[in-house]
């Protein structure tokens, strides 16, 4: 079993892309929508995919930038 197949999100998005793909099953293909719909959710597990096989501190800090620290009110 490789890294990101172990994750949640992984598995999450993996079910998302078979119902994107079996859902729009009725329209033409030919609609951007589809292929755009598609198109993104194979992007989503490509980039989890990667970013779980990072295991350098830089290689991390690449795919999982840390989120900007709002100021607390």
């Amino acid at each position: 079993m490789f890294a990101h197949e172990k994750l949640q999100v992984y598995g999450k998005a993996l079910d998302f892309a078979a119902k994107a793909s079996a859902s729009p099953s009725r329209w033409d293909k030919k609609h951007a929508l589809v292929d755009h719909l598609s198109r993104a959710s194979e992007s989503v597990l490509f980039n989890l995919a990667e970013a779980a096989s990072q295991t350098s501190d830089l290689g991390l800090a690449r795919a999982c930038p840390k989120m900007p620290e709002f100021p607390s009110a």
